[in-house]
């Protein structure tokens, strides 16, 4: 089954999207399509990284979530 989210246009509110680049369950691609239809997105692709690159790489992740959430001090 493939999802497409059909309303990405009525999202106002910043999101950051974060993709790895060897996830097998939520490919690249479709995230890279759903931070171009959403208004006020950021992708960030961690190339090495699979479906839990939080866990993979927590430090990293941490500091970019949070570098985002300051960016609208």
């Amino acid at each position: 089954m493939s999802y497409r989210f059909q309303k990405a246009a009525r999202v106002s509110a910043p999101t950051l999207i974060i993709a790895g680049g060897r996830d097998l369950q939520a490919v690249e691609a479709p995230q890279r399509d759903l931070a171009q239809a959403l208004p006020h997105s950021r992708l960030l692709v961690y190339p090495g990284d699979g479906h839990f690159m939080f866990v993979e790489e927590p430090k990293r992740f941490a500091d970019d979530v949070t570098a985002f959430l300051r960016s609208f001090r």
